[in-house]
């Protein structure tokens, strides 16, 4: 069944090209190898001389450009000798590739927690989205479960009632990676998700992949409705918020 979240956007979303995700995957997958090997020239190379750095949660762009790149990076490949990074999991999606990282910087420090999303256009990394362990609430993981859970019995059971219950009142629709707003509280997202709902029409929704990170759950979903015959696909970044949906990030490829 499809996602009741996805299924009020099926307007106004960003929309991919049906490109397969493995290029983005590989270069993706070098700069991490290049990153391990703490080899700037190797690692810049593989960045586009625009590159930015975005943090995910709150939309700010941290840094941008070759200097940029080599400056941050340059500095963290000579002070930290025990530099690596683990990829525990990874949802690719057209030319993004999703990873939940842990990076060790040195051996008697904490490891880094974070959520990265690539962005590879004309084999360049052209954009990354970062949500580190200190932007969200590492503890709140199980909670974000239990919270999509309830979000997903409401959807499959069409109970609008307990699907309106598992949105904040000023919950927000957002599309990715733009940030625009598509829906500004529950009222306008319950308002346009009603109707079908509430309606005959068959809905379709599967979760291809998942991944929680703290208080956010990130899903690559497949959804269809009614009779058509192409699923929808797209990748849906929830942010939970004492166990109610307090923002989703969209981002669709329509196939």
């Amino acid at each position: 069944m499809m996602k009741a979240t996805a299924m009020l956007l099926l307007s106004g979303l960003p929309i991919l090209g049906a490109a397969c995700a493995a290029p983005a995957v590989r270069i993706v997958q070098e700069q991490v190898r290049a990153y391990n090997a703490r080899d700037l020239e190797w690692f810049a190379g593989l960045y586009a001389p625009n590159a930015a750095i975005h943090n995910l949660i709150t939309g700010e762009v941290v840094g941008q450009g070759e200097s940029y790149f080599r400056e941050r990076y340059g500095q963290r490949f000579t002070t930290c000798p025990d530099l690596h990074a683990t990829i525990h999991r990874r949802i690719a999606f057209g030319d993004y590739v999703i990873d939940y990282e842990e990076v060790v910087r040195k051996k008697a420090d904490p490891t880094v927690q974070a959520v990265a999303i690539y962005r590879v256009a004309a084999g360049k990394i052209a954009d990354v989205w970062f949500a580190f362990d200190h932007d969200v609430n590492m503890d709140a993981a199980h909670d974000a479960q239990r919270a999509f859970a309830q979000h997903e019995r409401a959807v499959r059971g069409r109970d609008l009632t307990q699907y309106q219950d598992t949105f904040a009142a000023e919950a927000q629709i957002l599309s990715f990676p733009d940030g625009r707003v598509l829906r500004r509280t529950r009222d306008e997202i319950m308002a346009e998700v009603r109707p079908l709902m509430e309606g005959d029409e068959s809905f379709d929704w599967k979760i291809a992949d998942q991944n929680v990170f703290g208080n956010l759950v990130i899903n690559l979903e497949r959804q269809r409705i009614g009779r058509a015959s192409r699923w929808t696909n797209r990748v849906v970044i929830y942010e939970f918020a004492e166990s109610r949906i307090r923002r989703c990030w969209v981002l669709s490829d329509d196939r």
